[in-house]
């Protein structure tokens, strides 16, 4: 999330600017769909600035992740 906020006033990543609301509104519904995920890979397609990719990659280790964004 630090790294989100940070880059964010660079790049505009995320519409919701302050760091505590990033939490809530990007954290936690990344990992809503954690158990749901069923496999050993994931394909984030669009996944703008890495959520909720980077989320899964991190809650789930075994997990390969593949970020797929156009920009």
């Amino acid at each position: 999330m630090e790294l989100l906020h940070k880059w964010n006033r660079a790049y505009n990543l995320s519409g919701i600017k302050k760091q505590q609301q990033m939490v809530a509104s990007h954290l936690l519904d990344s990992l809503g769909v954690l158990y749901h995920i069923r496999g050993a890979a994931l394909a984030d397609i669009g996944s703008g600035p890495g959520l909720p990719g980077i989320v899964l990659a991190i809650a789930k280790p075994d997990l390969k992740v593949s970020l797929v964004e156009t920009l």
